[in-house]
């Protein structure tokens, strides 16, 4: 799976948490480990039953063999069923139901190469959502009331999806001719559902350049797009925001941190990197959850 080595700093150093100071300004201090870590990378964070889930690569957290997926009661971090295969890139929940995007195959105690890496946990067991195997997954989004994934893959269930699909909790719907490419992330804006990614066009060969609206029958451009790829999308006071290795127009204007202002994008908050340093997670502030 292409991924990254920046996606996550916690990836190094296994699971981290944040202090704040009690300051008026509340100052980021100092980072901490949270119930001793992991042993490997983390790269999908959620809460679930009121329980911190981390996901990523990884064998134990805390002193725990977690196989790639663990919980955080409070006070320790536990095993979530036998785990799964290889790192997890994204969790979701739907119907109440914890859904995990990760690599090609579900760890039951051995590796089984023929079960699809789009699982949800039922309590006991993780359980395929029957999307076929070798596909390659990066991100879920809980839209309305259906579950949206988007990733490297050209099929579900026989059907053509070019890197999106939805499940409506029953069967699995392509959207569209889909991108071509990588989606890499969804996000809901103003009830429109957004892309993005490594995709220069959509299935029908359109130029969309990185980014595309859900326009209810297509995949439509939103502005002039980005003249290099997006890795994350989140809103911040009621806009869009992306983030990555974007550049803009045809100097390729650095801009690591760009936002939709209705009609195109532009850099956010004047941010210039002349190091070309990539964003890979935006998150909206006070959220509880991963864009």
């Amino acid at each position: 799976m292409v991924r990254s080595l920046w996606r996550l700093i916690v990836a190094m150093v296994g699971l981290l948490v944040l202090g704040v100071t009690a300051s008026a300004q509340s100052y980021l201090s100092t980072w901490n480990t949270y119930g001793g870590g992991t042993n490997g990378s983390v790269m999908a964070l959620t809460v679930f039953e009121g329980d911190l889930i981390a996901g990523g690569a990884f064998t134990v957290a805390g002193d725990v063999a977690c196989r790639s997926v663990a919980r955080w009661n409070g006070s320790n971090w536990q095993p979530i069923g036998l785990g799964l295969h290889a790192s997890v890139e994204d969790f979701a929940v739907y119907n109440g139901q914890l859904i995990a995007a990760c690599e090609p195959s579900i760890y039951q105690g051995e590796y089984v190469d023929t079960v699809t890496f789009l699982a949800r946990w039922d309590g006991a067991n993780w359980i395929d959502l029957g999307f076929g195997s070798g596909q390659d997954f990066n991100c879920l989004l809980v839209w309305g009331t259906k579950l949206v994934v988007g990733g490297h893959f050209d099929s579900v269930a026989g059907v053509p999806t070019n890197g999106v699909a939805m499940w409506d909790g029953v069967s699995w719907q392509p959207l569209g001719t889909g991108l071509d490419g990588r989606v890499m992330a969804l996000a809901d804006y103003n009830g429109d559902l957004i892309a993005a990614g490594w995709f220069k066009t959509n299935g029908n060969g359109d130029t969309v350049n990185y980014v595309a609206r859900w326009d209810g029958a297509s995949w439509q451009p939103m502005g002039a797009g980005f003249a290099w790829w997006s890795e994350c999308l989140g809103i911040h006071n009621g806009q869009l925001v992306a983030g990555g290795h974007i550049r803009l127009g045809p100097d390729h204007t650095n801009g690591t941190v760009m936002v939709w202002n209705g009609s195109d994008w532009e850099v956010f908050g004047g941010l210039l990197d002349e190091h070309e340093i990539p964003v890979s997670g935006v998150i909206q502030r006070g959220a509880g959850h991963r864009d």
